[in-house]
């Protein structure tokens, strides 16, 4: 779960750092893909987080704990299929390194 956390500050930090030097008009494939990838990856590890409940609480402290986990469990308001799909255009049209240097 560490991991999944460390990539998604990753991701977001360097979508921050790409929007502060080339505007949010120019950084728009970062702060998709950063978006996309940090709402997936979310959404696993609320799933693990599940899991790892079922895993060591039975009853009803299992279904506190779910009960907790559940106001996260929110929907949320960008549109990934959307997104994925702009993302999938861009990186077609263009013939190189989608990113380009930061």
């Amino acid at each position: 779960m560490a991991i999944h956390i460390f990539a998604m500050e990753s991701a977001l930090l360097r979508a921050l750092k790409s929007a502060a030097k080339l505007g949010e008009e120019k950084a728009g494939m970062h702060i998709a893909t950063a978006s996309v990838f940090v709402n997936d990856t979310f959404l696993r590890l609320l799933l693990m987080a599940r899991g790892v409940a079922a895993s060591v609480t039975k009853g009803e402290e299992l279904l506190k704990l779910l009960s907790a986990l559940k106001q996260f469990d929110t929907l949320s308001d960008i549109n990934a299929i959307g997104s994925r799909r702009a993302i999938a255009e861009k990186i077609i049209s263009i013939t190189g390194y989608p990113f380009g240097q930061l």
